[in-house]
């Protein structure tokens, strides 16, 4: 697809290539996995019904007219209704009978893979010039474990990002039950990030990577949550990473780069280039992990500030081009922040659902009865520019985040 891209590590550094659907390996490369890295051992392969999907009919354009008008009805008076009427009869014998011969021979020129909505949808999203945050970005938040001792920062952290990746080994490995639903979307919930360009942004994926990239008070950190067989480091390991992380007794870098992924497409794009010139290891670090763990030194209230949270939370402490980032408050409540235009809503619920079935079935364990995973920092480099930047666009997302207001209905 012209819309996406993968780099390997493995190639040559310019080396590109493109994610061939249609056949099970498409998810990347399949290592030899140990039992505990999964969550289900399907015999058949994730992606088996992939080729035997009917293809997205375009609706007929009558039937479309007619059930927006049957929509529109409970809203309008008489008056106004048959004035719609009147409108949606003109579209449907004059301009729509064009448009909808025009997608009839466009649907004709797509790849078998794709429906008339695939482009349209893609492009909606990567040609969008707002800001990801809040125009894009939704959030989806976990429920609480029933065990007490689970629902801390530090446990529920190594707990989620345990579950989260034996989700993801399941689904490299081709060992996720396939559903009955195109499944191209899967490949990009991990390992993915969204670049900014001028007027199309990009989505990029690292099949090769190994490590989760987790944001603390603004800084920056790596570890590598997989083995050199591509297997999960154990739940202990995790937790004794993340618990340094968490002990790190630096005062938070306000001024952290992430702020610059909540601006507009273009302007960003713009800024990009010298952040690449001077921190092209943090950059690689988060474009390439494979998901983000966003710690926040929050105490949340009530339900309002825990979406709140997660919608935006501290730009410093944020990176909103990345696929997904999993936020744990300071009290332990816990969310899902995603990027938009790589999938939909049912793909990362999908994930949730899964994970959060395996995090209530896990236990507390012991950081100290584990051999340690080392912990990389990564702390930016600034110039002059990027700290005027820098300051604009946290002035522009302060601006945005307090004009937030959150209206829950139980």
């Amino acid at each position: 697809a012209p819309d996406a891209e993968v780099v390997s590590k493995t190639c040559l550094s310019d080396s590109r290539c493109f994610v061939n659907v249609a056949t099970k390996s498409y998810l990347g490369t399949v290592p030899s996995a140990a039992s505990g890295s999964y969550l289900h051992h399907s015999d058949v392969p994730t992606t088996a019904l992939q080729e035997t999907l009917p293809r997205l009919p375009i609706p007929n354009l009558e039937d479309t007219c007619a059930r927006y008008l049957n929509a529109q009805k409970p809203l309008l008076t008489d008056a106004e209704f048959a004035l719609t009427s009147d409108t949606v009869r003109k579209f449907q014998n004059g301009i729509g009978k064009n448009l909808h011969a025009e997608l009839l021979a466009k649907e004709e020129t797509l790849d078998r893979q794709y429906s008339y909505i695939h482009h349209a949808w893609k492009e909606m999203y990567q040609c969008d010039r707002g800001s990801v945050v809040l125009n894009q970005n939704p959030v989806l938040t976990y429920a609480d474990h029933p065990d007490p001792a689970l629902n801390t920062q530090l446990e529920k952290s190594a707990h989620l990002v345990t579950s989260t990746l034996r989700y993801f080994c399941t689904l490299r490995d081709n060992k996720l039950p396939p559903i009955n639903a195109c499944m191209m979307q899967y490949p990009y919930l991990f390992q993915s990030t969204r670049i900014p360009h001028e007027t199309r942004d990009k989505n990029v994926r690292f099949p090769d990577s190994k490590h989760l990239a987790v944001l603390h008070k603004g800084h920056v950190y790596s570890i590598d949550v997989l083995d050199v067989s591509g297997n999960i480091r154990d739940t202990a390991a995790l937790k004794l990473a993340i618990e340094e992380i968490l002990a790190d007794p630096r005062a938070p870098n306000k001024q952290g780069l992430g702020y610059f992924t909540a601006l507009e497409r273009v302007e960003w794009s713009k800024v990009r280039p010298e952040l690449e010139a001077l921190n092209k290891p943090l950059l690689d670090v988060i474009d390439e992990a494979i998901f983000v763990l966003c710690l926040d030194d929050l105490k949340t209230r009530n339900s309002d500030e825990v979406l709140k949270n997660g919608l935006v939370g501290e730009g410093y402490n944020r990176w909103f081009d990345k696929s997904f980032s999993l936020v744990v408050t300071e009290d332990g409540k816990a969310g899902v922040n995603w990027e938009h235009s790589w999938g939909d809503g049912a793909t990362i619920m999908h994930m949730i659902n899964n994970t959060h079935s395996d995090y209530l079935r896990q236990a507390p364990v012991v950081s100290g009865q584990s051999e340690g995973i080392r912990v990389i920092r990564v702390d930016p480099v600034y110039s002059d520019s990027i700290l005027a930047n820098l300051e604009a666009a946290k002035s522009k997302f302060e601006a945005a985040s307090r004009g937030l207001k959150l209206l829950i209905s139980t």
